[in-house]
């Protein structure tokens, strides 16, 4: 159990206000509202999980495999076809039959080591939270990750063959090297509001800069066949994203990509070309990334997926030209100055009882948030506001008993949580705010979000 939610249920019962009367006065001037589609749109991580990991069980070669549909889509244009990623998948094949008779080998000799260590461990003990994943016999396979990072790295086509092999196979030596990446991602998981709302966030840019480095990324990449999906992103947050035509991307399959920059420092200094399999896009198959950082003095990434495994010098030869136009439109400083200062505090809301707040653009699958200020400055205090939101999402969404409205008076805060077809606001106010006071810092903050969402948001879809 967070700790937010441990400390919220040792206060005495929260007092629920009739929500009738807030929700007469509230207007729904709806902020970050846009007709493109850019992204999948989700209640929460967990809510669509199981539609979107049914929707392409056919395989990376069925009829409903996006890498194949991109494949399908190239095919008519060039004679002859791809073909790139069948081939990808006969040497996955080929791979797993060899690594199943080496390993078969040395795992019933190490299995027993690794165990104790894992339970020996100070600072596996120490951790707040274990998650265990075994396979269908038992067999365990790791501890404290999920099942998309895992995913993400093997494919879902790879992990079925080997268990259709031995049910039992251990496949933690397959897993070597990207513990950084589970546990960095399962460490977000408990704090970031990324994960709870199944939104991301954006780089709050001003609209000229991200209209020039979205028109630079199509300018050197529309004419490149087989790129499915060209992103910029820091610091967890998209500065742009631009996309194949039929192809949406999923919030779950950003925050791997995000997981991967911020956890990988290697990416830094160098370019790199690396397999990344997107769970939600398509679980049964690779897109093959270009991955680098834009600049030495530019903390923004560029990630240029695409299904043909043989694009590297293609896609480096346009990454520099998205550079060099980039400088040349002075897009860099204006990067580095909004990492530097785009960050906001409630205050520049003008609600002085408002502490802070989650609000999610439901239509865009984007959210925006203000800096910690008091009283969560500190990371216990973070964690428990933490909780709280949590607390509001689960009583907004339950399945038994969904709300449109929650409004909780404590001890220590009070709690509004609304949901519309449009939005999802999740604030947390003074203990002694007024209902009244709280309709008029809600209203207001709606009235600041709509007046700076296209800095907020990312409200276009452009395509290649």
């Amino acid at each position: 159990m967070a700790d937010g939610v441990r400390e919220y249920l040792e206060e005495p019962p929260p007092k629920l206000v009739p929500i009738e009367a807030v929700a007469v006065e509230l207007k729904d001037d709806t902020p970050g509202v846009s007709g493109e589609v850019m992204l999948v749109n989700t209640d929460s991580f967990e809510e669509c999980n199981h539609e979107l990991d049914t929707q392409f069980s056919g395989g990376e070669d069925g009829p409903d495999s996006p890498i194949r549909k991109v494949q399908q889509e190239q095919e008519k244009e060039l004679v002859g076809g791809m073909g790139n990623v069948a081939v990808a998948d006969d040497d996955e094949k080929a791979e797993s039959e060899d690594a199943l008779q080496i390993l078969d080998q040395k795992e019933e000799t190490e299995e027993e080591n690794l165990d104790e260590e894992y339970l020996q461990n100070p600072e596996w003990i120490q951790k707040e939270k274990h998650v265990f994943i075994l396979s269908e016999s038992g067999k365990p396979i790791y501890t404290r990750y999920v099942q998309n990072q895992i995913v993400s790295v093997l494919t879902s086509s790879a992990l079925t063959r080997m268990f259709e092999k031995r049910r039992n196979y251990d496949f933690r030596h397959l897993l070597g090297g990207t513990e950084r990446l589970l546990d960095n991602l399962l460490n977000m998981l408990d704090s970031h509001p990324s994960f709870l709302l199944g939104a991301i966030q954006c780089l709050p840019l001003a609209t000229s800069v991200r209209d020039t480095i979205t028109q630079t990324i199509i300018q050197y990449c529309s004419k490149i066949k087989n790129l499915v999906f060209g992103l910029i992103i820091c610091h967890n947050q998209l500065i742009s994203l631009v996309r194949m035509k039929k192809f949406l991307l999923h919030p779950a399959d950003l925050h791997l990509l995000f997981n991967l920059v911020n956890a990988t420092e290697s990416l830094k200094t160098s370019e790199n070309w690396m397999p990344i399999c997107l769970p939600k896009f398509d679980p049964n198959g690779y897109l093959y990334g270009h991955v680098s950082y834009l600049a030495d003095d530019c903390e923004a990434c560029l990630l240029l997926l695409s299904v043909d495994r043989e694009q590297f010098f293609t896609l480096s030869e346009a990454k520099q030209k998205i550079v060099d136009r980039l400088r040349r439109h002075h897009c860099l400083e204006g990067i580095n100055t909004a990492i530097r200062t785009s960050s906001y505090t409630v205050k520049a809301i003008g609600a002085p009882e408002l502490r802070h707040f989650l609000y999610k653009s439901k239509t865009t699958a984007q959210f925006t948030c203000p800096e910690y200020t008091a009283p969560y400055q500190t990371e216990k205090g973070q964690r428990r506001l933490f909780g709280l939101y949590q607390l509001l999402h689960h009583r907004v969404h339950s399945v038994s008993r969904p709300l449109k409205m929650v409004y909780m008076v404590m001890d220590t805060h009070t709690l509004l949580g609304w949901v519309t077809r449009e939005f999802e606001l999740y604030a947390a106010l003074e203990p002694l705010v007024t209902k009244h006071n709280a309709i008029i810092y809600v209203n207001k903050l709606l009235r600041w979000i709509k007046s700076d969402e296209n800095k907020l948001f990312i409200l276009s879809s452009p395509t290649f």
